[in-house]
């Protein structure tokens, strides 16, 4: 079985998930054998690799590993690996760019060195007073969503609109810039980016609109922008996403039927 991933992206948070990877592949780490993210402990400090990847030599550092084992029978021998000399940091960062590409990097490398299949990230809480200084606006996401359909305030509103899916773009790229087998990180991820109202001028949450980017192994078909009727569930989408990964679910929530991501008109 491939490895897949599945990523939730919203304005104000994000998910990403991954399927279990095969069966016969595992870390062994002492006497412990290490099928997915689940880690046993204790564990000795050493171990070997049977697998079609690296993904041991990437955990390692994290686990204070040399992942050398001398007795390791039909497994790849791995060399050493030297943990990075980096300083702890001594707090969150100060710039909220900074520490949302932080949060990124380190979602991306949890999944390239398959620590986890799921993930999440808010990019801003629904009723946070954080500004937005680099973009000259002085107003917080929350308050200036209420905008009263004034022009200034729809202006700030799509200048911070813009810079959270600048924000997704960057972390789209780091997924895309991973080579994954045949494949890359972005291809055997798929990221859901949206929030909870179409118009928080007015608390709407009818017409939510969402992103799904990424999917190709999964066979999802992306380039499009699709419609659909009226008061149709977003969990429809939800049970649609399910079926690409093989979780067969009669109902999500309220849906009603799942949207088929793999045809041209992304309907059933």
């Amino acid at each position: 079985m491939r490895l897949r991933r599945l990523a939730l992206l919203a304005c104000l948070a994000l998910l990403v998930a991954a399927p279990a990877a095969a069966a016969d592949s595992y870390v062994a780490l002492g006497d412990s054998y290490v099928a997915g993210p689940a880690i046993p402990l204790p564990i000795k400090p050493w171990g070997c690799l049977k697998s079609d990847h690296n993904y041991a030599h990437l955990a390692a550092p994290r686990l204070g590993l040399d992942l050398r084992d001398p007795s390791c029978s039909g497994a790849e021998k791995l060399p050493p690996v030297k943990a990075p000399d980096m300083k702890a940091p001594t707090g969150v960062p100060a710039s909220f760019e900074e520490h949302l590409k932080l949060m990124a990097d380190l979602l991306v490398l949890a999944f390239q060195a398959d620590i986890t299949r799921v993930g999440t990230t808010m990019m801003a809480r629904e009723n946070t007073s954080r500004a937005y200084p680099e973009l000259d606006v002085a107003d917080a996401h929350h308050s200036i969503s209420h905008h009263g359909n004034n022009p200034e305030k729809l202006a700030s509103y799509a200048k911070i609109n813009t810079y959270h899916v600048q924000m997704l773009n960057y972390f789209l790229k780091k997924l895309d810039s991973i080579q994954d087998g045949d494949a890359t990180l972005l291809d055997r991820t798929v990221v859901l980016y949206g929030n909870g109202m179409s118009d928080g001028n007015v608390h709407n949450n009818l017409k939510v609109p969402v992103m799904v980017v990424g999917g190709k192994t999964l066979g999802i078909r992306g380039n499009r922008h699709t419609r659909y009727p009226d008061r149709t569930p977003l969990s429809n989408l939800m049970l649609g996403l399910t079926d690409r990964y093989g979780v067969q679910m009669e109902k999500f929530g309220d849906s009603t039927a799942a949207i088929d991501l793999t045809t041209p008109l992304g309907r059933k």
